[in-house]
């Protein structure tokens, strides 16, 4: 059992996450989770119709091809991956999500087999596996995916939530080991430290002689851009779990780094808003688009002028631990928009902003021992 991890940001494996993957340095004290659900990171592009002449054979992109070269990407000691077994297909999301998600994840050998593709990456991969009994009624999944995994990699992890987590932790127990993790996703769980249940879960993580990981969506599926106040403070978002983990017994914390659970459906209406991190009062800030404009140029114009000028953008900026230093991309993209025309009506391109400024933040704050 090790103290030696702090943050476990989740990334769904998607073109923003997976830039951060590859650009962030996660050092020794920060592992990242990539919940992967799709066969290929893009979809392969069709041959034009009629055209003159024949299109080139190429050879066909595998699993392997594309999500072997990301981990090896990831600046980090150790990477969690899972088929997240929660992700519900859903009529709004692309056909090859869907396909992924009945034929592989929620069929429980499939999965393991896909697991297994990573046995090469052992040494940096640690496989993340959760109960099947909301989905198939096995009510020895866990153990036996623990079996089915346990010769090819050195850690595995162990994903429980408040729903099923009576009956998974008796499976749980018998066969962690000290070098295994316990994440416990409370999902959008309220942290009232006086709740009975939460009490009961933090009891029985405390029995676990392993490493356990409080994982909570602090910006909840609730909030929009359309709803912000602008330059005002997100009062729904709660992100006290940081300074209340340990009080439930873990040895870690975890979210969304720092955004909201991306449902992966296809894209609708755009709203142009941000959310931005104040490191120093652990708040969130909206900023949106004027009322009755949607257009992307509020991105440029709007948006970045008042994240700048703002009072949580000086509150950081005078913080002794280097929250806006030069190792934060997502403050430096945001300065390059607003001083060298870089770009900015994109929605995408501020995802990856306020990932990239939150998980620098935190990782400001772990390197400084204000999780130990």
């Amino acid at each position: 059992m090790s103290t030696e991890l702090k943050y476990m940001p989740i990334f769904r494996a998607r073109q923003e996450e997976n830039k951060v993957l590859k650009s962030f340095d996660f050092g020794n004290r920060i592992y990242p989770c990539i919940e992967i659900y799709k066969e290929l990171l893009r979809k392969p592009s069709t041959p034009k119709k009629n055209t003159k002449t024949p299109p080139k054979r190429r050879k066909v992109k595998t699993f392997e091809d594309d999500y072997l070269p990301l981990i090896n990407e990831v600046n980090a000691k150790q990477v969690f991956v899972d088929f997240p077994i929660h992700l519900i297909p859903r009529v709004q999301m692309d056909a090859d999500v869907v396909r992924f998600i009945r034929g592989v994840i929620l069929k429980r050998e499939n999965r393991t087999a896909y697991m297994k593709k990573f046995a090469m990456l052992s040494h940096k991969v640690i496989p993340v596996i959760s109960t099947y009994a909301e989905v198939t009624g096995e009510r020895q999944s866990i153990l036996i995916q623990e079996t089915d995994l346990r010769p090819f990699f050195g850690a595995i992890a162990f994903r429980t939530f408040p729903k099923t987590f009576s009956r998974d932790i008796a499976q749980i127990k018998a066969i962690s080991k000290p070098e295994d993790y316990v994440i416990m996703d409370l999902e959008e769980m309220e942290l009232d430290l006086d709740d009975g249940d939460l009490l009961d879960i933090a009891d029985e993580l405390e029995s676990l002689n392993c490493n356990v990981i409080i994982h909570r969506n602090a910006v909840s599926k609730g909030i929009t851009n359309k709803g912000l106040a602008h330059n005002d403070v997100v009062r729904d978002i709660d992100n006290s779990l940081i300074n209340k983990f340990h009080l439930l017994k873990g040895s870690c914390f975890s979210d969304y780094a720092g955004i909201k659970k991306d449902d992966v459906t296809k894209g609708g209406g755009i709203s142009p808003g941000f959310i931005f991190y104040d490191a120093v009062g652990n708040r969130f800030y909206g900023f949106r688009y004027r009322e009755g404009h949607r257009k992307l140029d509020e991105f440029e114009t709007t948006i970045v002028p008042a994240i700048v000028g703002s009072e949580a953008s000086g509150r950081m900026d005078e913080a002794e631990l280097d929250y806006l230093g030069f190792d934060n991309i997502g403050w430096g993209i945001i300065k390059k928009i607003e001083l060298e025309g870089e770009p900015g009506k994109s929605p995408a391109k501020f995802k990856r902003i306020g990932m990239e400024h939150y998980i620098h933040c935190i990782n400001c704050r772990v390197v400084n021992g204000d999780f130990d």
